[in-house]
């Protein structure tokens, strides 16, 4: 079914509010949820891009190539989608890593590309992800309840504190007192 043809359907002038990677969260015995595109009918679709017009009420839930199209963007919807893409194997190699449990502490740490990180259970049950000086009991305003969801906040803790070997000494040229 396309929507290209509606009478009333803008083609041109529209805003991408976000992309969404369908996959994001699930396990990989699970199957990919995969969403239909609204303008083109494309039925296979793991990168939904949220398009949104000021002359149509609605938002509406497309591919790329529709994004393309109706934004007049060639580039950045691409862009976007290949940086979904490229997050999900990275955390794809992130759970490749083994986790190491360390009985004297009661920790479970991993080294990946060059760093460790650590969770760690509470005495009150709940668990924590330790890296690069940031101490994470709560995940979006929620406790972490269990060492599979603490796993899952490791990969998006690591994505955002991680550095580079170049950018730790950059740092450090940066802050030296001269």
């Amino acid at each position: 079914m396309s929507e290209w043809n509606k009478p009333g359907l803008p083609h041109k002038g529209w805003m991408c509010v976000d992309v969404i990677d369908l996959a994001e969260g699930i396990d990989e015995t699970e199957s990919i949820p995969y969403e239909q595109c609204e303008m083109c009918g494309n039925e296979k679709i793991r990168y939904v891009h949220v398009m949104s017009h000021p002359d149509y009420p609605d938002e509406i839930y497309v591919g790329c190539v529709c994004t393309e199209k109706m934004t007049g963007d060639y580039v950045n919807p691409r862009r976007c989608e290949n940086e979904l893409r490229n997050r999900a194997q990275r955390r794809k190699n992130f759970k490749k890593a083994q986790w190491r449990f360390n009985p004297a502490k009661g920790t479970y740490s991993k080294k990946y590309k060059g760093e460790y990180i650590t969770i760690m259970q509470s005495r009150y049950g709940g668990w924590g992800v330790f890296f690069a000086g940031q101490r994470v009991w709560e995940f979006d305003g929620k406790k972490i309840r269990s060492f599979e969801e603490a796993e899952n906040i490791a990969f998006y803790i690591f994505e955002k504190y991680h550095t580079t070997q170049e950018e730790r000494e950059a740092e450090y040229y940066r802050n030296m007192p001269y």
